[in-house]
């Protein structure tokens, strides 16, 4: 039971497998000798693949791409279900160049916002930004521009109360990747 709504068993089973590919990832990098084998452990664990989401259950996939010459960012969103279809995709291109974890945030909003527009649930977000994750997951009230964005993040989030998001490492967002890379050889005109 998480809180007062039992969790379905489907979506146990998922956390379940993900934390345990985590924990035998964290093994290996911990058990390595050699110094090589440690860096190949670790690079191995930023290879992991793509899960798909339980049954009936849909995932976000978000990433940011640059141009820093033409101060454009890119965000690009796959939506997938349990057969790893996609049930829908976006980019976003907008004038500007901040810190990463500002654009990764602003394209995790721009994301929610599209979702809420055309109805559709979600259950998972992942996102290649591990600052961004902790810090809504966190409890603290810090005060800053980020943290700013970070709320109205959680607001749009609170529209979909069964969600929940997580790091992966690019190489398991690679769809998104492509997807936002694509926008800035394309799009050049933002709002």
């Amino acid at each position: 039971m998480h809180s007062t709504k039992p969790k379905q068993a489907d979506v146990i089973l998922y956390f379940a497998l993900s934390y345990l590919e985590e924990y035998h990832d964290a093994r290996k990098a911990s058990t390595s000798i050699n110094p090589n084998d440690n860096l190949l452990a670790k690079s191995a664990s930023r290879d992991a693949p793509w899960l798909n989401p339980p049954s009936g259950r849909l995932k976000l996939k978000t990433y940011v791409a640059v141009d820093t010459m033409k101060e454009i960012t890119s965000c690009g969103a796959v939506l997938r279900n349990c057969s790893s279809d996609i049930a829908a995709a976006m980019k976003v291109p907008f004038r500007g160049c901040f810190k990463p974890e500002i654009m990764e945030a602003m394209a995790l909003m721009h994301n929610l916002k599209w979702l809420q527009e055309l109805h559709l649930p979600l259950h998972f977000m992942e996102i290649d930004s591990l600052l961004v994750v902790k810090r809504l997951q966190s409890t603290q009230m810090p005060v800053s521009d980020f943290d700013c964005l970070l709320d109205n993040i959680s607001l749009l989030v609170s529209n979909f109360p069964s969600a929940h998001i997580s790091h992966v490492y690019r190489s398991a967002n690679n769809a998104a990747h492509l997807l936002a890379k694509f926008v800035l050889s394309v799009d050049t005109k933002c709002s």
